[in-house]
């Protein structure tokens, strides 16, 4: 690599070379030459030194700014309009890197709970060298109304009591809502199966007729939910 470093100094002690970043991974070799006036040289020396410059690793990768991930029922990654909002350290270092000197990379993960990676790794023409990781953890979705279904078998027939009747569990069933387009835009979830919390179910009217049935269940126990109750419950339409 060729490197001028003009000005004039009297001994070794006076010389100084600082090398800027296109230089980092390079090695550079050292030559003393003076020229006169006219910018003619009058001696042109190899002294023999070689210097690599070594690239800075890098040591440490900040996500506390990007939004939260919450559950949807789908495949999550990290979205391209948060990659900005990481930043990347150097070693020793307080202030971040330009973010053109690296790549940002991201796993997926569906569940809450499940952790996304995120690693910046160091551009191959930049000064840096490695790569850094952190991960962000999928929060469960804050139950809103229509994020469960309660179903039952069609044609259940029972003899009428004078009370409400109770449905076995096997003849009911409870989901999350079914997505038409992913979850992109009408905000339903995947269908997953909740039949593993329902507690008992039975019908809403005691007469003679049909009835709608109310599924209870325990909303505690909901992995990708929160703010259900123990003795939450839906009624079937």
């Amino acid at each position: 690599t060729n490197y001028k470093s003009s000005g004039m100094v009297s001994d070794v002690k006076s010389m100084s070379f600082t090398p800027g970043k296109e230089l980092a991974g390079e090695t550079v070799q050292l030559w003393i030459y003076r020229a006169d006036s006219n910018g003619s040289v009058n001696f042109n020396v190899d002294t023999g030194i070689r210097v690599t410059v070594n690239k800075r690793s890098l040591e440490s990768i900040n996500v506390k700014g990007i939004a939260s991930i919450t559950y949807n029922g789908f495949a999550q990654t990290l979205p391209e309009t948060e990659k900005a909002k990481v930043k990347v350290y150097r070693e020793g270092a307080k202030t971040a890197i330009d973010q053109n000197d690296y790549t940002i990379t991201a796993t997926s993960a569906t569940n809450a709970g499940e952790k996304i990676t995120i690693t910046a790794t160091a551009k191959e023409d930049s000064p840096y060298e490695g790569a850094v990781s952190a991960a962000v953890t999928i929060a469960k979705k804050g139950y809103v109304d229509g994020d469960i279904i309660a179903s039952v078998d069609e044609g259940l027939t029972y003899q009428y009591t004078g009370n409400k009747i109770q449905i076995p569990i096997a003849n009911v069933g409870l989901n999350e809502s079914q997505s038409e387009d992913g979850g992109i835009d009408d905000d339903r979830l995947n269908g997953a199966d909740l039949s593993d919390v329902i507690t008992k179910a039975e019908t809403n009217d005691i007469g003679v007729g049909t009835s709608t049935v109310s599924v209870y269940f325990d909303g505690t126990k909901l992995e990708n939910i929160e703010g259900c109750t123990a003795n939450s419950s839906k009624s079937t339409t």
